[in-house]
């Protein structure tokens, strides 16, 4: 219906084409033309009601049927004109239901090209009688196109133009998707847009001078410029002296004194060589003078433009005008500065604008180059960095006939002298300040010279600074970057090279310069001999397009927010682009969709797409006009620029290997920075960059794939990628993932900023709505964060949305993240002031004051009898008395000193007295609260405190106080004296040497910078474990284990000292007979009597252990048996849990192990059939009888740093590393027990974990080198049963991890069970929450938990809790005894000793026990390369980021290598999983997980949730309140993108969750949907 009635912006409509008006097409336009608060006929008809709705087209509908019935024509009649119509309906109906359903052009169901219908072309916008033509066209030009090729498809329908400008974009993109429906990216690269052809291409620069070299240079394998274009640029690569011989003799570079020759390299100290060395010009007057190649004439049009406002003129310069007025720019110049000077521009691109730029240049100063968006503080900053001595600047900027200040912005930041233009007239309309000057007073002053149009160019060395600008901010503090007169020069090669700028051609690229591309697309246009074209004002706006099209632009520069902008407004429509015969674009990640649109307003002319960066003056990927274009797609390394994409451990992928990684450019790169004013280039462009065929590359620092085909796609910022949990991706991949997800919004921009307090990065998206559009964030939230699990990764989450009017930008539209970042940076800091709460501060901002809490409270705290709540009311009164003055500490002691709280009482009355206790409390400043508190006669019968007591007057003379008092002082004396230390300890623990260390630590050896412990020491570790001993006392009937087996809670099992080393001596005899001394031997079983009987006879006979965890897959299983050679493996034929019986045996004969023993999980016989090569273990048992002392076995005794286990990291972070640990490491992991938890002879030691895992071996040798007891429960530690055994042996040290603790306060399930005889607790493993150890500790009256973290390659913790001070619940107070280490800041300095801070530890390197040994990787590499020196020492790596407190207290805040990196703010899975623990009351756990997209891309965010039991839970809902706490709670930028409830989490047998294996169902989810 609207081909009758369009008349759009004059033109002609489809009826007068054909000259065939009717009288009923007149009706309609009289009469849609008087409906009220409906638009004119055209706009509304037009393109489908896009921007109406389905209910107004209805009404038009009706309105026709009520025209037609007034004039007397009936629908009958007019059938035709009834057809368009509900055509039209059709095309509203359709466009509105896409918006509805939110669906992208991505996720529409294409048809094919053979399936296309007529129906379908006028559901894209056309009438009937013009899809009927088009559809006609469309079969004739395509054929049968079943057997074709899509892209052959499409070059057909383009070359022949059967899509026009001015049709509906839905009609382009109908033709565009439907060609490539089927098409597979990942296998044949992205699909195809524009073709060169041969004879186009052989008339470019770069393919004429190819055509004319290119035989000398690659000799008979060169063929034409677009075949050989690929190995003409890997030849620039290689040889770029000989490319740039080339190109200098096509740019009008001349030089006063040429150049000794291209390229000098032998200068080492320069990584990018030294160029053009010896040669003198004035690159300036290089632009301004008329030349034979190419040919620049005085009379040729230099500059074209128009002022915002006046779009019926267009201005003209020439050549030789342009020269003059810079020339009396530059004698005024001289007037004012002096030479080499820097001078700023602060100012809008106008004609002025270039002429005072080549004028500073022209006149030997150095332009300092400010975006004329900062505000005055960026002004500021600038002008201090480069040291200007003045500043070009206009009074006011013009936007839209509106008048914004610039002027006063720029006398804010205090410049020395500022030359103010009018931005109209002649005469600026505002006081200046006394020192400044207007722009005619400023030209005045060279008004009195002879020829003031006349000016001597300065001539300077190549290397000589031009140009001072800045990196734009937006993704930190800029850096001041110097431009010589190189760099003009590379940059001209990318518009001559690429872009292939000519004589004739009128070049226009709205920016500003203040960025890079200002004084980029000046070189370009000036030394290609192109006229430059200029808009003074809005690029936004109808009246720049209306320019383009006036001015005869060829070539259009953009950036990808401008080209959404007009295609979102239709500002452009009915203006013909058809001259411009290529676009360009850079700046940001470009939109397929919107590059559509781009491209079709000039019949699909190609987009070059740039990616380069102001340090490097150009380019270093782009398109090119001799290769096929890809939308959204960059093809090419630039000319004479090398190019690898890295590995995660900075390896080179294969060339041509489809991969994302991160870029690293070859060094020699002519034009590139060698400087930079206010930071270390060394360091940022080069330092830690891997070396590659000789040449250390160049940091550039963008995140790009390669694809299938060789094209490029950006994802990002290095700096600016988001890491979740291993997986990377980036802003701009979430921004796409997120474009046209909601009808309401023009455009989302992500960001992250980092809580002011420390802790995670937060996500946030910004989002600008539509005109007349309105949404709510919370709805945006969820569509973001569905699109982005749909599109990306299911595990990614949105913290935060902001719907803002505008986002911040430069002149040119440059997004400015830095100001968003900003902006929510100030807000979180804002409500942190106002008492911005952590979850924990939440929880005790609801509470009263312990003075407030009344008998009501106690009654709802669960203490429902009144009487007995009363009574609790009153002793609680009795203890605290007058609270109200006193430290909240002290009252919380006197309630836990007097047994006021008793275990049985309901955890909410805890919860009431803790929280109360600490109501008013400010963690901020005084650390965090505590809950245990060490007492100086409990302290002096420690094991640490004892031996204080005793050498600590000698150690640390009249400083020593007592074990409490002294403690820090001990630990910082162990550290710096560590083999004083361990002189004692080695005392304390029975350690028998067979042969005694020469010393306890020799340093001599600078290749170990963990030193040489206990040199020349032999001994057997297990024996040390088995043998009776006076200190600590073991005697052969002291009992060395006790256990019990899940399904018989009656029976408690012991085995006496004698009796265990009987049995493990029995073991290691049989051993001897089946395996050969040195062999490794694997054992994946349950952590039974059995298994340790087994770990330490493998040790006792000379073998090596190898720990798998009962829990692994075939294919994990397998992967351990072969990276350790293991020779043999020790397994069940089932694992026993809660009366039921699971597989292990065919788990590890689907390992493939050279034997398998195989233990019984009940009775005496095996259940299953076993291979022929393995045994039972009756069998192998069995082997050792007929020896005469089958319980008797002589030790084999080995050199200290004799390895006996091979233990791998857990494999939650990645692939495991397989750590040798030798029998120094049994030594640490006891002195970690017995200095730290305060394992004593006597005590019953109980730690639920496997051996598979480094807590199984620390708890064996911590308990039996310590003289406790060793209680294993044979079952799940999450049941009753688990807690009774604790209670019936009589447990003293119970150790855990914080989702144990989490099962068992859900489930109430140890309610009425005794553990008061439990004297401490420990935890490790995963972070601590809060409410839970309170939970915990309130068991036993309040014993202290000791928190523990470490690593299998330190063979112990190096951070911990320690009686000998006061404990607070999830923090770790201390080092380890021995244990040196510093927290480093972002730029791996570390932090003041003792001062609150978040970041990565550093571990002194002089540390017994840790490993010096990889099976399966380079151990230097792992935990040294790249560390920072401290102190003259390299820093061990062990990869946590921790937080030091007010106080000295520490808490983990996750893994450097899992933290989740969002726009420079860090967090990690598990601070988002602390908070995601309490955002809903149906959440009994969560656990944080990010994968990759099977295709690459940026990584997602996935939160798994287990419900208590009874609960129900919608993913959808959780996702929001998710979102949500994250957001209240760590930083409101944050999202989540996918929720998945599951009914358990799988772990270990120790309970320890595997993130791992979340990660790989995801993985495997992902990659089936990808297939589907």
């Amino acid at each position: 219906m609207g081909c009758e009635i369009d008349i759009r912006n004059g033109q002609k409509t489809q009826a007068q084409r054909n000259g065939d008006e009717t009288e009923a097409s007149d009706i309609w336009i009289d009469w849609f033309s008087t409906l009220a608060g409906i638009r004119r006929a055209g706009s509304l008809l037009s393109l489908g009601f896009h921007n109406q709705s389905c209910s107004t087209a209805l009404c038009v509908y009706r309105a026709v049927n009520l025209v037609c019935d007034n004039f007397g024509i009936h629908f009958s009649q007019c059938v035709v004109h009834r057809s368009r119509l509900l055509a039209s309906l059709h095309v509203a109906e359709n466009s509105i239901s896409m918006i509805k359903g939110t669906r992208t052009h991505r996720e529409m169901e294409r048809k094919g090209m053979d399936e296309l219908e007529m129906n379908d072309i006028i559901k894209a916008g056309l009438c009937i009688e013009d899809a009927e033509e088009l559809h006609k066209i469309i079969k004739e030009t395509i054929g049968a196109a079943k057997g074709s090729d899509p892209r052959e498809v499409w070059q057909k329908l383009v070359a022949k133009r059967v899509l026009k400008p001015w049709h509906p974009h839905a009609l382009h993109q109908l033709v565009y998707y439907s060609v490539y429906a089927h098409w597979d990216s990942t296998n044949n690269g992205p699909p195809l847009f524009w073709f060169p052809s041969l004879d186009q291409s052989k008339h470019t620069n770069l393919g004429r001078i190819m055509e004319v070299h290119g035989p000398r240079l690659l000799g008979t394998s060169y063929k034409d410029p677009i075949s050989s274009y690929n190995l003409f640029q890997k030849f620039t690569a290689q040889h770029p002296e000989a490319y740039w011989s080339i190109l200098l003799k096509e740019l009008p570079v001349v030089f006063r004194e040429p150049p000794r020759c291209i390229l000098d390299a032998t200068d080492k100290s320069k990584r990018g060589g030294t160029w053009l060395p010896g040669s003198v010009l004035n690159i300036a007057e290089c632009c301004l003078q008329p030349c034979r190649h190419p040919r620049k004439d005085d009379d040729s049009l230099a500059v074209i433009w128009r002022d915002e406002g006046c779009d019926s003129k267009l201005n003209c310069m020439t050549l030789k005008e342009l020269r003059e007025r810079v020339m009396l720019v530059a004698n005024a110049m001289e007037a004012t500065f002096s030479k080499g000077d820097a001078i700023a521009i602060d100012m809008p691109m106008t004609v002025h604008a270039i002429v005072i730029y080549f004028a500073i240049i022209l006149a030997g100063c150095v332009v300092v180059s400010i975006a004329d968006s900062f505000a005055a503080k960026e002004i500021a900053t600038r002008l201090h960095v480069s040291n200007a001595k003045g500043i070009f600047t206009q009074d006011f900027i013009l936007r839209g006939g509106r008048k914004f200040p610039l002027y006063s912005r720029v006398v804010e930041a205090a410049p020395l002298k500022a030359i103010v233009l009018p931005v109209t007239g002649e005469d600026v309309c505002i006081k200046l300040r006394e020192q400044d000057q207007s722009w005619g007073d400023f030209l005045a002053s060279a008004k009195h010279l002879p020829r003031p149009n006349h000016f001597s160019p300065v001539y300077n060395p190549i290397d000589f600074p031009t140009n001072i600008l800045f990196s734009s901010g937006t993704t930190g503090e800029p850096k001041a970057i110097s431009w010589t007169q190189l760099s003009p020069i590379r940059a001209a090669n990318d518009g001559w090279a690429y872009v292939d700028l000519q004589v004739g051609d009128v070049f226009c690229y709205p920016t500003n310069l203040g960025w890079v591309a200002g004084p980029i697309v000046l070189y370009e246009a000036f030394l290609s001999g192109a006229t430059f074209a200029l808009y003074h004002g809005s690029p936004l706006g109808r009246g720049f397009g209306k320019f383009v099209q006036d001015a005869g632009v060829s070539i259009l520069g953009t950036i990808p927010t401008m080209v959404k902008a007009w295609k979102s407004t239709n500002c452009m429509e009915g203006l013909n682009w058809t001259k411009i015969r290529s676009f360009v674009t850079a700046g940001e990640a470009s939109d397929v969709d919107d590059g559509l649109w781009l491209s079709s307003r000039a019949y699909y002319k190609p987009i070059i797409e740039v990616c380069g960066g102001t340090e490097l003056a150009s380019s270093y990927l782009q398109g090119t006009l001799l290769q096929p274009q890809a939308f959204g797609a960059l093809s090419t390394a630039a000319m004479a620029t090398g190019v690898v994409v890295l590995n995660d451990n900075g390896v080179p992928y294969p060339d041509d290997q489809p991969c994302v990684g991160e870029v690293g450019l070859f060094p020699l790169i002519m034009g590139a920075s060698d400087r930079l004013l206010n930071a270390d280039h060394d360091k940022i462009y080069f330092k830690g960059m891997p070396m590659y065929k000789g040449m250390q590359l160049r940091r550039h620092g963008d995140i790009i794939k390669r694809t299938t085909g060789g094209y490029f796609i950006v994802q990002g910022r290095a700096d600016d990628t988001m890491n979740l949990g291993g997986i990377k991706t980036s802003s701009v991949e979430i921004e796409r993932a997120c474009s046209n997800v909601d009808q309401s919004v023009v455009e989302n921009i992500a960001i992250s900023a980092a809580p002011e307090d420390g802790g995670p990065e937060l996500l946030v998206m910004f989002a600008v709505l539509k005109e007349g559009y309105s949404s709510k964030p919370e709805d945006l939230q969820k569509k973001f964060t569905r699109a982005i699990q749909t599109n990306l990764n299911p595990l990614f989450k949105v913290s935060l949305v902001r719907i803002v009017p505008e986002i911040p930008r430069t002149s040119s539209n440059k997004l400015m993240r830095r100001v968003l970042r900003d902006q929510v940076k100030k807000e979180l800091s804002v409500r942190r002031s106002r008492k911005y709460k952590t979850e924990r501060e939440v929880m005790m901002e609801k509470r009263k004051s312990i003075t407030e809490v009344g008998v009501d409270d106690i009654i709802k705290a669960g203490l429902s009898v009144e009487e007995e709540a009363k009574e609790f009311y009153r002793i609680l009164k009795e203890t605290i008395g007058e609270a109200k003055g006193l430290d909240p500490r002290e009252v919380w002691r006197k309630v836990v000193d007097e047994r006021v709280l008793k275990p049985w009482h309901p955890h909410g009355v805890h919860q009431l007295v803790y929280y109360s206790v600490y109501a008013h409390w400010d963690s901020s400043t005084k650390g965090p609260p505590l809950y245990w508190f060490p007492s100086l006669n409990e302290s002096r019968r420690m094991n640490l405190g004892r031996v204080m007591e005793i050498h600590g007057p000698k150690l640390l003379g009249t400083e020593y106080k007592d074990p409490i008092k002294s403690f820090s002082l001990f630990q910082k004396f162990s550290v710096e004296h560590p083999e004083a230390y361990w002189s004692i300890v080695l005392k304390e623990l029975s350690v028998v040497f067979r042969e005694s260390p020469k010393c306890i630590l020799d340093t001599t050896d600078k290749s170990k910078p963990g030193g040489t412990w206990l040199p020349g020491s032999v001994l057997n570790i297990a024996e040390c474990c088995l043998q009776p001993a006076s200190h600590p006392s073991k005697k052969d009937d002291d009992v060395a284990i006790v256990w019990r087996d899940e399904m018989d809670e009656s029976v408690l099992h012991h085995l006496k000292l004698k009796e265990f080393r009987e049995q493990v001596m029995l073991v290691a005899n049989a051993l001897d007979t089946k395996f050969t001394k040195g062999d490794a031997i694997a054992i994946d079983m349950p952590m039974t009597v059995n298994a340790v009987i087994i770990y330490l006879a493998i040790v006792l006979a000379g073998f090596v252990v190898v720990s798998i965890a009962d829990s692994f897959a075939a294919k994990e299983i397998a992967t351990r048996l072969r990276v350790s050679n293991a020779k043999g493996i020790f397994t069940q034929d089932f694992i026993l849990r809660g009366g039921r019986k699971f597989p292990l045996y065919s788990r590890v004969v689907e390992a493939n192990p050279c034997k398998a023993i195989v233990i019984p999980a009940i009775g005496n016989d095996v259940g299953l059939q076993l291979r022929n090569q393995d045994q039972t273990w009756k069998d192998f048992l069995s082997s050792a009888n007929h020896l005469p002392r089958p319980n008797y076995y002589s030790p084999v005794y080995q050199p200290v740093d004799s390895l006996t286990n091979i233990l791998f990291s857990s494999g939650t972070t990645g692939d495991p590393k397989a750590i040798g640990w030798t029998q120094l490491s049994p030594i640490r992991c006891s002195e970690d027990a017995w200095a730290h938890v305060d394992i004593q002879d006597g005590d019953v030691y109980c730690w639920p974990t496997n051996l598979g895992w480094v807590m199984g071996p620390i708890l064996l040798y911590s308990t039996f080198l310590c003289g406790a007891t060793l209680a294993l429960f044979h079952g799940s530690p999450l049941s009753r049963g688990f807690g009774k055994f604790v209670q019936d042996a009589g447990v003293t040290v119970l150790g855990t991890v914080p989702s144990i603790v989490k099962a068992w306060k859900s489930t109430n399930c140890m309610e009425g069970l005794d553990w008061t005889k439990l004297r401490s607790f420990c935890s490790t493993g995963e972070a601590s929450n809060v409410d839970d150890d309170l939970w915990l500790s309130s068991r036993a009256y309040y014993k202290p938990i000791i928190e523990c973290c470490g690593g299998t390659e330190l063979a112990s913790s190096y951070i911990q809790g320690c009686p000998l001070q006061p404990q607070a619940f999830g923090a770790f107070s201390t080092a380890s005894m021995t244990t040196g280490f510093v927290i480093l800041d972002e730029n791996g300095v570390p932090n003041p000793d003792d001062a609150p801070c978040v970041g990565e530890v550093g571990l002194f390197p002089l540390y017994l026990g840790a490993s010096d040994r990889l099976l399966n990787a380079d151990h230097d590499k792992v935990y040294f390369k790249g560390m920072p020196m401290y102190k003259g020492m390299q820093l061990r790596r062990h990869g946590d980021i921790i937080k030091r407190t007010v106080g000295g207290y520490f808490s983990v805040q996750g893994r450097a290598d899992d933290t989740m990196n969002l726009g420079g703010i860090k967090t990690s899975s598990v601070e988002i999983e602390r908070v995601c623990d309490h955002a809903e009351e149906s959440i009994m756990e969560t656990a944080a997980i990010s994968v990759a997209p099977v295709d690459g891309g940026p990584e997602l965010l996935v939160i798994f949730a287990v419900l208590k039991k009874g609960f129900d839970g919608e993913a959808g809902k959780l996702r929001m309140k998710f979102s949500k706490a994250i957001q209240s709670n760590l930083n409101p930028l944050f999202k989540v993108s996918y929720v998945k409830i599951v009914p358990e989490f799988p772990r270990t047998a120790s309970n320890k969750l595997l993130r791992r294996v979340l990660r790989d169902q995801m993985k495997h989810e992902l990659s089936v949907q990808s297939k589907i």
